[in-house]
């Protein structure tokens, strides 16, 4: 017998991707957006309650984390390596 795990409640999601329209559009929007919300996945309700509350008191900051200055890198910097870690060190 297989577990299902219990989606989330759609006021947390749709309340998780509003607050996500705080950050710029873009890959970290997309990837922020995706990580908080499979975050609500398992979660009772009141958890989820409590989870949604912090990501829309918290996306100001995480705004102002992704628009920093020195935090914003160039697409090309955020590219996996092409090759393992060994063949560059030997």
């Amino acid at each position: 017998m297989s577990t299902r795990t219990p989606s989330p409640a759609w006021w947390s999601v749709a309340a998780t991707r509003a607050a996500m329209h705080a950050v710029p559009a873009g890959p970290a929007r997309t990837r922020w957006r995706r990580e908080l919300v499979s975050e609500l996945y398992g979660l009772g309700l009141a958890a989820q309650a409590r989870h949604t509350v912090g990501v829309l008191v918290r996306a100001p900051a995480l705004r102002a984390a992704v628009t920093s200055r020195d935090r914003v890198v160039e697409p090309a910097e955020e590219v996996a390596m092409s090759k393992p870690m060994k063949c560059h060190m030997g």
